[in-house]
């Protein structure tokens, strides 16, 4: 029984022994593995509290890229608005090209014509000009034929008195017709005064001319007026 006791406590202290040996070595390890944690741990602080300074640094460039984005887009819209103003001007611009460009075909339209107007109003110029001279020396004419009837008139009249008061009754018949003659001769030598008078007066209305363009041209005559 004793023997059994001895082995017992034999065991019990090779137990003993080893769990202090087992302990012994755990607590090498767990102080090993505290050691590395801690060493873990502080570069694990470390590495936050670098990691903290960049997401400040982060952070502090976050908001000065969202200062430069809000900047960015402030221009853009300036921009965009300024381009709509320059699409407006353009479109004015535009229009009023298009307008000054038919206004100035007009203008080159109404130049032609004008020009033809002056061109017809010079022909016609030449023209009544021309009239004008052809009247004059009709008029001269016939103021010289008119002169002629008229000292005929004086003449066979005296005829006829010289006629009467001798009592030639043959003479006085041929002197009356001549008279007779000589009076229709001078009324129409007057009635055809009167017309080249009345086309003399209307020509000369006729040739103050108003040409294109606002200038006004007088045809002067040289002609004796009654």
């Amino acid at each position: 029984m004793a023997i059994e006791v001895d082995n017992l406590n034999a065991r019990v202290v090779e137990a003993e022994t080893r769990l202090k040996s087992e302990v012994t070595k755990i607590k090498k390890k767990m102080q090993v593995a505290i050691t590395e944690l801690e060493m873990s741990l502080d570069t694990a602080n470390k590495s936050n509290i670098d990691l903290q300074k960049t997401v400040k640094k982060q952070a502090i460039s976050l908001q000065e890229l969202q200062a430069h984005y809000d900047e960015l887009q402030r221009q853009l819209q300036t921009t965009l608005d300024q381009y709509g103003v320059a699409q407006r001007r353009i479109q004015a611009l535009t229009a009023e090209y298009e307008e000054a460009r038919g206004a100035l075909d007009a203008a080159t339209r109404g130049r032609r014509a004008v020009e033809m107007q002056y061109e017809e109003a010079s022909a016609r110029l030449k023209d009544l000009t021309t009239i004008n001279v052809n009247l004059s020396n009709a008029k001269s004419k016939l103021e010289q034929e008119l002169s002629v009837i008229a000292s005929d008139y004086d003449e066979v009249s005296k005829e006829f008195k010289e006629s009467v008061s001798s009592a030639n009754l043959t003479r006085v018949r041929r002197f009356q017709r001549e008279l007779e003659a000589a009076e229709e001769r001078a009324e129409v030598a007057e009635s055809n005064l009167c017309m080249i008078r009345a086309k003399h007066r209307t020509l000369v209305t006729s040739q103050t001319t108003t040409l294109p363009g606002g200038e006004t041209v007088i045809v002067k005559e040289t002609v004796t007026q009654e």
